[in-house]
């Protein structure tokens, strides 16, 4: 009987342990002088901040988070190199070692990490573990990167000639979809209204369009040194990063919200780990990729609800 104790509370602990692990998340980086690199997660809200690693050097930049496994990925463009942690900040690793690279983007239902290298113009993909390694397009400076795998797409910024631009996933049928802009960074999507979003350090400012690029509107303006954005579609909220400060705001730019202020250090990259949406970082990830997740976690619950009551009915005739 003791054996079969031990194997029901494991069987609750693991249970347990796929549920401690859901629930919304913002995660962020943050650049202190002297090359002292830090990963953050809070609360959707900003509470609750600890760090959950710290490395030096380190120039820590974009950043996604694949939930399956429970994995944060970033760039470090300083260091050449794509670095990974579990969500609880062990098992660091280097999976990557390209050239500078920036922008970085998750396709978490098929297992691929797409970046940008704005010094050699190309966008690429590879596993998750970082092989086998696709170069997708060449262009000018392609600077943030996101996905909408639904529709089989890719949308990134290029600095160089202040363009968005899409393609699908391989790279082929590239489209122009805004121009004219001073310099587009971090870019966001939700596709649940059709909607990119994206920040400009060129214009201080932060704007939307369609995923068409149709209807472009400016959201917000006089904000300093933007880096990163993330939207977050259920929650209606917008995150962004800005010389030192984590910021949100509803989806219109209203409400404006300061989460995080690191006073001294720059942030960098801003990424979300949302349980209730399709969407991801910045990319659309088809509901079925979360299935496997959710079906292992009933499964266990019921074989731990089978296993409590068999051998608590051994138990009760062993007590008659």
């Amino acid at each position: 009987m003791r054996g079969s104790g031990l194997l029901v509370v494991s069987v609750l602990l693991l249970v347990g342990g796929a549920f401690a692990e859901a629930g919304d998340q913002l995660y962020w980086n943050e650049i202190q002088a002297g090359g002292v690199g830090e990963v953050y997660v809070s609360e959707l809200d900003g509470t609750g901040a600890e760090v959950l690693l710290l490395q030096e050097p380190s120039f820590p930049n974009f950043i996604d988070v694949d939930p399956l496994p429970g994995k944060i990925y970033w760039t470090d463009t300083e260091l050449n190199r794509i670095q990974r942690i579990d969500l609880d900040g062990s098992a660091l690793e280097t999976v990557l070692t390209p050239t500078a690279p920036l922008g970085i983007a998750i396709d978490a239902a098929d297992g691929k990490l797409y970046w940008t290298e704005p010094q050699n113009g190309a966008i690429r993909r590879a596993w998750l573990d970082g092989s086998d390694v696709e170069t997708l397009v060449v262009e000018f400076e392609p600077h943030g990167i996101a996905l909408h795998t639904i529709d089989g797409k890719m949308y990134w910024t290029d600095r160089a000639i202040g363009v968005i631009r899409r393609a699908d996933l391989d790279g082929s049928h590239v489209e122009d979809l805004l121009g004219g802009l001073v310099a587009p960074g971090g870019i966001a999507l939700d596709p649940t209204d059709d909607r990119m979003y994206w920040v400009d350090s060129g214009s201080d400012s932060i704007h939307r369009a369609g995923l068409d690029g149709a209807n472009a509107e400016q959201l917000l303006g006089g904000l300093i040194n933007l880096i990163d954005i993330e939207v977050d579609p259920a929650g209606g909220k917008i995150y962004w990063t800005g010389d030192h400060e984590v910021v949100r705001s509803n989806l219109n730019g209203t409400h404006v919200e300061s989460l995080f202020d690191g006073a001294f250090g720059v942030m960098t990259g801003v990424a979300l780990k949302l349980e209730d949406d399709e969407a991801g970082s910045g990319d659309a990830v088809p509901a079925g990729g979360r299935a496997p997740a959710l079906l292992l976690t009933l499964m266990l619950m019921v074989a731990a609800s089978a296993l409590l009551l068999r051998y608590g009915r051994r138990a009760g005739r062993s007590d008659q």
